[in-house]
């Protein structure tokens, strides 16, 4: 084989690699596998997250704090319909979640979240609380209906331990 092309090993590899690209759908843009989150103890500024996105990385997980994510976002660092914005929802009755989005909607000043997720969800009872009647889950599908959430997700950190 071509030392230019690489080993057969190579292409196999190159083959089957996670894609540099994801696709979400739902009108949001496709986006780098590498994104940016923040917590309350990070010393990013909104500078550093307006370089980040100018360098391609266009996937941003801000957690609810008032942050240099949040204040990139309200000095408009950054083109809105090229990055996608994810937030880190931790209520898990429909009245703690509402409260959140609307808060979230105005500490960045933005009129949608493009990606909520239920946070650190790691017991079963978690899901049920979440999705049972009064719920998270209703304040997100309301939001989404009107176009202010386009997608929702989930974290959680468990792991098989060995």
């Amino acid at each position: 084989m071509n030392s230019r092309c690489g080993s057969r090993k190579d292409l196999l590899q190159a083959k089957n690699a996670m894609p540099r690209i994801a696709r979400l759908g739902h009108k949001c843009p496709p986006v780098l596998r590498l994104g940016l989150a923040t917590r309350d103890d990070t010393r990013l500024e909104a500078e550093d997250v307006a370089l980040a996105v100018k360098h391609g990385v266009n996937y941003l997980n801000w957690c609810g704090r008032d942050d240099a994510l949040a204040e990139a976002m309200r000095k408009q660092r950054f083109d809105r319909e090229k990055v996608v914005i994810a937030f880190q929802l931790e209520g898990r009755t429909k009245q703690a979640a509402g409260h959140e989005i609307a808060n979230a909607l105005q500490t960045l000043q933005t009129n949608r979240i493009d990606v909520v997720t239920f946070y650190y969800v790691e017991e079963p009872n978690e899901w049920e609380e979440i999705t049972r009647p009064g719920g998270a889950m209703e304040a997100v599908e309301e939001a989404r209906n009107l176009g202010k959430v386009r997608l929702r997700g989930l974290t959680t950190h468990q792991r098989v331990r060995r």
